[in-house]
């Protein structure tokens, strides 16, 4: 259990940084640059590669990927080339943790045992990425 203490922290930290932690949760509330993100992940991928990944035409990932690197959750190594920041893997990495501590997850869980089914989102990554295996 969280303490009365660590709430108040909590609060005061993030009022600190509002509009920062605001834009990041705008970069990474969109779908396709959450995608992007997890894609960079296993490595630095190329601008077709990240096409392949999002299903998106040229005009939209440009402007994902010029969002993701305005928040400094991606960057652009080389011309056409792109890969997650400290900062992108560490922002993942809150996210991934306060949801395997949720009991939003332990209803999903639940939810997909009953259903035997995954998201479009997780189908859609995956078969993108064992079909190069």
């Amino acid at each position: 259990m969280i303490s009365q203490k660590s709430n108040i922290e909590l609060e005061e930290s993030i009022e600190e940084a509002f509009t920062i932690v605001l834009g990041f949760v705008k970069a990474i509330g969109n779908e396709s640059r959450l995608l992007i993100l997890l894609s960079l992940l296993t490595g630095e991928k190329s601008f077709n590669d990240l096409m392949k990944v999002t299903a998106l035409q040229k005009t939209a990932l440009a402007n994902h990927l010029t969002k993701l690197i305005d928040k400094a959750l991606i960057r652009k190594p080389s011309v056409g080339n792109y890969m997650i920041t400290e900062d992108g893997r560490l922002f993942l990495r809150g996210l991934d943790s306060g949801y395997k501590h949720s009991s939003i997850r332990d209803k999903n869980e639940a939810r997909k045992e009953q259903s035997g089914q995954f998201s479009d989102t997780f189908i859609s990554y995956f078969f993108a990425n064992t079909t190069k295996i």
